[in-house]
């Protein structure tokens, strides 16, 4: 028997038993850490994560809309923007924005 049942032992003969003992006796300290690790669906969800995570960081340029070294020079000499909750219009966001609000000085 192949699959779950012969895992959990639901169905699972004695011969079948002593077969899957046999092989937790034998198996490498990675080999049991994996088998665990298999069934555990958040860690698999987790693991696919971290994976898209590096294919993305190691192709960067192929996936980025600018190069490297563009530079928007309409704002070269201005300073640096600061996190805004609050929108031009004055309503709050949960979600912050980096762009500036009005120019306007506070009277």
């Amino acid at each position: 028997m192949t699959g779950d049942a012969a895992v959990t032992g639901a169905t699972a003969t004695p011969a079948q038993e002593k077969a899957r003992a046999r092989n937790y006796d034998i198996a490498t300290h990675w080999q049991l850490m994996w088998w665990k690790f298999k069934r555990h669906h958040m860690a698999i969800l987790g693991l696919s994560l971290l994976s898209v995570f590096l294919v993305i960081s190691l192709v960067p340029e192929f996936l980025s809309p600018y190069g490297p070294h563009t530079r928007d020079l309409r704002y070269a000499q201005g300073p640096p923007m600061g996190v805004h909750f609050f929108d031009s219009d004055g309503e709050f966001h949960a979600r912050p924005s980096l762009t500036a609000g009005r120019a306007s000085a506070i009277p």
